[in-house]
């Protein structure tokens, strides 16, 4: 899912520079598009900057690697989209506070979906 989305913002015109990838596993796939765009992957946390907007495309059993992959590159106002299946906003909310220590800092939560919202 995570692949498909990267070729999506790829061929809308995102600038590939502004684009970062953090997977432990990367595939053939990821490290060809890698190639081919010249995108980092799993590149130096101490070289990223903060970032605007942050999509978690993660299997839920790897969430909290993920987010502590990211933590360095969350700021206050960032847009953190989450794409997860079987993880509501609650879940988010306590991996945050857990793993991030930025669950006060974040003003807003928004469920786009959630399986608690049924």
């Amino acid at each position: 899912m995570g692949t498909a989305l990267l070729r999506g913002w790829i061929a809308s015109g995102i600038p590939t520079a502004a684009i970062e990838v953090i997977d432990p596993s990367p595939t053939p796939e990821l490290l060809s598009i890698q190639r081919q765009h010249r995108i980092t992957v799993n590149g130096d946390p101490c070289l990223r900057p903060k970032a605007e907007v942050i999509v978690l495309a993660v299997k839920p059993q790897i969430a909290a690697f993920a987010v502590e992959s990211i933590r360095f590159r969350i700021q206050p106002k960032s847009l953190i989209l989450s794409i997860m299946v079987g993880k509501t906003i609650v879940d988010l909310r306590m991996l945050f506070r857990t793993r991030v220590r930025l669950f006060a800092q974040c003003q807003t939560w928004l469920p786009l979906w959630d399986e608690a919202c049924r």
